[in-house]
């Protein structure tokens, strides 16, 4: 295995042989990536320390964790490259997910998230009334997860932010890591966040099985109404700031578009003898021009 974390600081340590001779060098690792809340990106740069006698002192190593690719950067030499690259197996690719996972849950859980300014699929909401998830603004906050009867499910909020829509419901999506799940099962509940009252808005294959007073109260255990309300709150919030930045964006280019014409007749130069453009009816060189 090229990385292994070390057990008592979670420190991870990257082995792969460097040099004519092949032997193994050592490196403390440490990892770093966009901190970017908002951002799906999974590259992160390793930045690598040599921890004893080796051709190496140290090595900077960018991945794309996406498709398990190396970036290849100029201060890297082909040895290096092929030599790290040749080592990752697919348990280190999987190590270093979790550890972006980690870093990027934790940048979440410790961001201002009332100061961002995410996108929205604006048309879609706006004709279609499409419900947006939580996770799809904030693809790294934790997932609202419960066990029940040995299996472990996993909970998809979801919010209507349509302007023209007041309703004050949550919708929760209720999946498993079963891939079979997401294609032959469903079950979505819906919250009144203001009564706390629910409903059942489809339930079918496996999760029929399922009582539906027991899944909300396992929910409730993971997450209250009042932190769903905070979030339904902030949907909504994020999504008018982005529809009035659009509005006011257009209005701009729209008006940026009809300013050239008016621009350039303003800035061709009066003749001496034109009329004045003060509209006295004088020429201009016995008017403003003195």
């Amino acid at each position: 295995m090229l990385l292994e974390p070390k057990s008592e600081n979670e420190q991870l340590i990257c082995s792969f042989p460097t040099g004519a001779s092949g032997k193994p060098q050592s490196f403390a690792v440490q990892m770093s990536g966009c901190e970017n809340p908002l951002c799906h990106c999974k590259q992160i740069r390793l930045e690598m320390t040599s921890l004893g006698q080796g051709p190496i002192d140290d090595v900077a190593i960018m991945l794309d964790l996406s498709d398990r690719a190396v970036i290849r950067e100029e201060s890297v030499t082909d040895g290096v490259y092929n030599a790290f690259i040749n080592d990752m197996r697919s348990s280190d690719w999987e190590l270093l997910n979790q550890q972006h996972y980690v870093f990027k849950a934790q940048l979440t859980l410790n961001t201002d998230l009332d100061a961002l300014e995410p996108s929205f699929p604006i048309y879609e909401v706006e004709e279609n009334s499409i419900l947006i998830g939580y996770e799809e603004i904030l693809p790294f906050q934790p997932f609202i997860q419960f066990e029940m009867d040995d299996v472990r499910y996993f909970v998809m909020d979801l919010y209507c932010v349509n302007r023209s829509c007041h309703c004050s419901k949550v919708h929760l999506s209720i999946i498993t890591d079963d891939n079979k799940w997401c294609e032959e099962d469903d079950f979505m509940l819906a919250v009144d966040l203001k009564t706390g009252k629910y409903e059942t808005e489809s339930q079918k294959g496996r999760a029929e099985r399922l009582k539906t007073s027991m899944v909300m109260q396992k929910i409730l255990q993971v997450i209250d109404l009042k932190e769903l309300r905070q979030r339904y709150r902030r949907m909504r919030k994020w999504y008018k700031s982005h529809f009035d930045r659009i509005q006011i964006q257009g209005q701009l280019i729209e008006s940026m578009g009809a300013q050239p014409s008016k621009l350039a007749l303003a800035a061709e130069p009066t003749g001496r003898n034109d009329p004045c453009p003060c509209g006295s009816g004088k020429k201009y060189k016995k008017c403003c021009l003195n």
